[in-house]
């Protein structure tokens, strides 16, 4: 249920986490129209459960909504790490050792096609402790133009699938482009989700080309704020509009990690 955060950590390991996507530009690139559509077909039949879809169009009756969890001024130096998508394995790999090694947290946020895909990837991040949210069922962008019924069949299909895999649905999660609205977070909570994370920090691996340039990044962010690291994917319009609005640099500010449920607790007071 938490964005996994961790307190009073040097920023200069966070650079270091942010350089190792950095270097994802050599990850080949998957043509995602034709890998879809057939690997739509192939989870049809393995995960997918008309009841629980069934329960959750029921429960969008009940007109509640999914907690968002957004940037927060605090004066605690913390900051929040994000992961969307998933890279190859040895990327990967390499990701959770560095998170390991400096005793820090995340979450990756990861579609349920992506997850079907590589299970035992998904079954790394869980057994290195760090936590999984959903990404939707594709990734797919713009998921507030949908209606409220087929983004609970969006939500809810891939819940089946990381039920599947690691035996639970996550309880949080983030979309790709798309704006919260209403309708978006109460298709959320009826499936189960009850925390929805919006970032406005956004990375991928063509962000930056030295160690210089990601360190003077990391010293613009703002305590409170959440950094979400596109691991195979570009960076669209509205993302790199929110970046472009980033403040100037602050001075001997360090990173740490927070529960994101800490987060709204004090924006609320």
């Amino acid at each position: 249920m938490n964005i996994m955060w961790k307190q009073n950590k040097n920023k200069v390991i966070l650079i270091g986490i942010v350089i190792i996507a950095a270097i994802i530009g050599i990850i080949y690139w998957i043509n995602l129209d034709k890998h879809q559509k057939k690997a739509f077909n192939k989870l049809e039949t393995k995960y997918y459960s008309d009841t629980e879809i069934k329960e959750a169009l029921m429960k969008l009756n009940d007109n509640k909504k999914a907690e968002l969890i957004r940037d927060v001024n605090i004066k605690d130096k913390k900051l929040a790490l994000t992961f969307d998508g998933l890279a190859d394995t040895k990327t990967m790999n390499k990701i959770l050792e560095m998170l390991d090694k400096y005793k820090m947290k995340a979450t990756f946020f990861v579609s349920g096609i992506e997850s079907a895909e590589d299970e035992e990837t998904i079954i790394s991040i869980i057994k290195s402790g760090q936590e999984i949210g959903s990404y939707g069922l594709s990734a797919q962008k713009h998921m507030e133009k949908m209606s409220e019924e087929d983004i609970v069949r969006n939500f809810a299909k891939a819940n089946a699938i990381f039920k599947n895999i690691i035996g639970r649905k996550p309880d949080i999660l983030k979309c790709n482009v798309t704006q919260y609205t209403d309708s978006v977070l109460k298709s959320a909570y009826a499936t189960g989700i009850n925390s929805v994370v919006e970032s406005k920090h956004f990375l991928n691996f063509q962000s930056f080309t030295s160690y210089e340039m990601a360190k003077g990044y990391v010293k613009r962010l703002k305590n409170g704020s959440i950094i979400s690291i596109k691991l195979m994917d570009v960076l669209y319009k509205e993302e790199c509009q929110a970046k472009a609005k980033e403040e100037k640099p602050a001075i001997d500010k360090q990173a740490g990690f927070i529960n994101g449920n800490e987060n709204a607790k004090k924006k609320q007071k």
